[in-house]
């Protein structure tokens, strides 16, 4: 269960989310103020929180440092959306005049679900295209690239980082059991299922939770539709389970909310590692070392949460460990998408 400052922050981030006053048990001290700035930091949600806060009736006892803080940070997120949303719009109109057909994913995409576009932090831009027009892209943009081993591209577009993927979806699942790229049950399935690798490996946080919470929303695929394709890529107990943290934490009413299945498992996972697991004890160290340290680190805590991993993804954890044996284990993504 959430703590009592934890709850505090739950529930900011809920009137961010609702454009609604928050409904708080008391008034925050300024240490716990700077908990929950902390909190904000560590999920990378400060836009949200900003929103959250800003919704305060007037006259609301809000410590100065608090309130400038808040500002400078939510100045900051929101002039980076709008450099990123700037470049993005660049590179997806470069690409089509070329005759390619990219597919925005991720951080640049998920933001339009948002109340405020901008307050979506991302750092890098997402784009998926078709096996037959993969190497066109780089070479319509006249640029360098390197490869990563699950088969993706990585190269600068003014000055942003670009991950082009060769894949939709971050499962082993045969395509012709998973829907068409860009349609909103599609959506919704890739934006669920880059959750779930990182849950199961070194974390997820706060913000793709929430991603989940407005593309559904915003997207509002039948629900009978949804069980077929969750049923199909072998991933319903886990969106059940991502359902219920939505609905008991950020407020919304999403598809199989109310399942009655207890969302401590990952709530837990969000609140311990933070924004991608990157704030989970010695995970800083790691990242910083060598990449062999990288690697270790990110394989320990993957063999660590395989109790939670067959859980609630049986299939794809069978299949992820198969994929490991045999040597094609997946790149590991972005910090910042």
């Amino acid at each position: 269960m959430a703590t009592p400052l934890e709850q505090t922050f739950f529930a900011l981030i809920k009137a961010g989310l609702h454009g609604e006053a928050a409904r708080l048990s008391h008034e925050p001290t300024l240490q716990e103020w700077a908990g929950l700035l902390e909190m904000a930091r560590r999920q990378s949600v400060m836009g949200l929180l900003y929103r959250g806060v800003s919704f305060f009736p007037d006259g609301y006892p809000l410590p100065e440092p608090v309130l400038f803080r808040l500002v400078a940070e939510a100045d900051r997120v929101e002039r980076r959306g709008a450099a990123l949303r700037s470049v993005a719009e660049g590179l997806m109109e470069r690409l089509s005049s070329a005759g390619l057909h990219p597919i925005l994913m991720k951080g640049p995409a998920v933001a339009a679900f948002y109340p405020e576009p901008l307050q979506r932090e991302y750092g890098d831009i997402d784009i998926y295209l078709p096996s037959e027009e993969f190497l066109s892209a780089p070479a319509a943009l006249e640029v360098p690239f390197t490869s990563a081993p699950d088969g993706s591209i990585h190269y600068q577009w003014e000055g942003v980082d670009v991950d082009q993927h060769r894949r939709y979806f971050d499962l082993h699942r045969p395509p012709q059991e998973l829907p068409g790229p860009g349609t909103p049950e599609a959506v919704l399935l890739m934006l669920s299922a880059h959750a779930l690798k990182h849950a199961c490996g070194t974390g997820v946080g706060l913000r793709q939770c929430i991603d989940m919470a407005v593309a559904y929303e915003r997207l509002k695929v039948p629900q009978e539709r949804l069980e077929e394709v969750y049923r199909r890529s072998g991933t319903r107990r886990w969106n059940r389970l991502l359902s219920a943290f939505i609905e008991q934490y950020l407020g919304f009413q999403p598809p199989f909310g109310g399942n009655g299945m207890p969302p401590d498992a990952l709530l837990d996972i969000v609140l311990k590692g933070g924004n991608f697991g990157h704030h989970a004890a010695g995970r800083t160290a790691a990242l910083e070392g060598s990449t062999f340290r990288r690697k270790a680190d990110t394989a320990i805590r993957f063999l660590r949460k395989l109790p939670f991993s067959l859980r609630f993804a049986p299939r794809e954890t069978i299949s992820s460990l198969f994929s490991l044996a045999r040597g094609q284990g997946q790149h590991e993504e972005g910090t910042f998408d």
